[in-house]
């Protein structure tokens, strides 16, 4: 399956990993409603800056759809990936952004106090201390699922799809990943079968 949904920011093949799809349902009525009750009755305009990657562009396309049905329209601004870096994750010029983070266990970012995502949140600082301080792995675990827990209940990031990538290989090649961690293909152990 293409891009499986996911509620969290740890993926779905970690022993840590909880389900939170559903913490926040698909409800056009709803989301209506909240709008209303924050003081935007009739929507609002926000910039979505996408970097040039197919799963952005085509994310982009869905958000913006789905949000115009509740009043939220998104102006759409497709840049290369050195202007990405350069005005979104250095200088924070952005309302609305969609990236892949592909790095294994990287939940840490929200605790840094000038990451792009510019989450700010003692607790949850805190939380990663401690994770990064506990050496037994199954309480590492209950701490990280109550990291993810706290990231949603915050609305952190909106965690949409986890990015698969596919390979096709002769079978008789051996040694490449199973479950790619990271979007590349590591060939450094690949050997072709006797």
């Amino acid at each position: 399956r293409l891009g499986p949904p996911i509620g969290s920011h740890v993926p779905p093949h970690h022993p840590a990993y909880i389900d939170l799809t559903g913490r926040y349902p698909h409800n056009p009525q709803r989301a209506r409603q909240l709008l209303a009750e924050a003081g935007y009755p009739n929507g609002f305009t926000t910039r979505l800056i996408v970097p040039p990657f197919w799963y952005a562009r085509i994310a982009g396309l869905v958000l913006a759809n789905q949000l115009a049905a509740v009043g939220v329209t998104l102006e759409t601004e497709e840049i290369d990936w050195l202007v990405w870096l350069d005005r979104v994750f250095r200088r924070h010029d952005f309302d609305v952004t969609i990236i892949a983070h592909t790095d294994p266990n990287d939940i840490n970012i929200y605790a840094r106090d000038d990451y792009y995502m510019s989450y700010h949140n003692p607790a949850f600082k805190a939380l990663m201390d401690r994770i990064e301080r506990t050496v037994d792995l199954g309480q590492q675990y209950v701490l990280l699922q109550d990291a993810q827990r706290m990231l949603a209940d915050d609305a952190a990031a909106l965690f949409l799809f986890q990015l698969t990538v596919h390979n096709v290989a002769d079978k008789r090649l051996d040694g490449l990943w199973e479950n790619l961690p990271i979007d590349i293909t590591d060939v450094t152990a690949a050997r072709w079968k006797e």
